[in-house]
């Protein structure tokens, strides 16, 4: 069964200068109605205060949009497509309903590690790369996740390592879909 069809509107004329402020700068539509379905929001300072530099998060009691910082803001500029399937990756959790369970985060974290160390992608990881490569196309998904590895080496966390590990698993999964 095909999914629904999306499509991703940016939007033009962007003056952001608040750090503090979210600035919808784009959103996810469905292509058949043009209904809006997910908020994209840039916030100057995401990883401060979510933890994240790109990530799918609870903007507020009626909705979960996506978020990104400073560290992804030249990729929309520089690499539209590749910026797509990044948006079209966390739009694939959110439509997934990867966010809608009770789990337990630290858990679900600890057990993802677990897979990653013998060599496998959490499924919920494999179904949001599925869902952009289905909107974006392989080629733009390998693109963008190429960008994520080159700007994760570039953090050097503690835990950079083991996501690292994790990004080339799931590039070679996407090179078998």
């Amino acid at each position: 069964m095909k999914s629904e069809v999306y499509d991703v509107a940016i939007n033009e004329n962007q003056a952001w200068n608040d750090p503090n402020l979210l600035y919808e700068s784009a959103k996810i539509l469905r292509r058949d109605t043009g209904e809006k379905v997910i908020s994209v929001f840039y916030c100057k300072n995401a990883y401060r205060k979510l933890g994240y530099h790109f990530c799918a998060h609870q903007l507020n009691e009626d909705e979960i949009g996506i978020v990104f910082d400073d560290m992804y803001l030249n990729v929309s500029n520089t690499n539209a497509r590749a910026f797509e399937a990044l948006l079209m990756h966390e739009a694939g959790h959110l439509i997934n309903g990867d966010f809608e369970s009770d789990i337990d985060r630290d858990k679900a974290s600890q057990m993802r590690v677990i897979e990653i160390l013998q060599g496998k992608v959490a499924s919920n990881e494999l179904a949001a790369d599925r869902f952009a490569v289905e909107h974006c196309g392989k080629n733009a998904v390998m693109q963008m996740l190429d960008i994520v590895i080159a700007t994760r080496k570039k953090r050097n966390t503690a835990d950079g390592e083991i996501a690292l590990k994790e990004l080339e698993l799931r590039k070679q999964a996407v090179k078998r879909m």
